[in-house]
């Protein structure tokens, strides 16, 4: 699970966790924890009483829910720029 860890209504941090170990690492951490994935939480995101909200440019947008495949295109496109960075980085050390 992508979890979110919260803590005064805001998102401090993202993490992978076991969901069976959901009540363990809010022990641990004094924070709650909830799904990143639904909203795309990231760290700095707030929690409202009308939904999630997040900071873009200065301005506060709600968020809305994604789905997988949305989620999935991201972490696709993610790993490609990866990929691509590593293949830049070894061509600059062959020249």
């Amino acid at each position: 699970m992508i979890a979110a860890v919260l803590k005064d209504n805001m998102i401090q941090n993202t993490i992978v966790i076991n969901p069976a170990e959901k009540e363990s690492w809010e022990e641990k951490l004094g924070a709650e924890i909830v799904d990143a994935v639904e909203y795309g939480l990231a760290p700095g995101d707030m929690k409202t009483e009308k939904g999630w909200m997040r900071n873009v440019n200065g301005e506060f947008k709600f968020l809305e829910k994604q789905t997988i495949q949305e989620f999935n295109g991201y972490v696709k496109k993610k790993k490609k720029v990866a990929e691509l960075e590593k293949e830049i980085e070894i061509t600059s050390i062959k020249t």
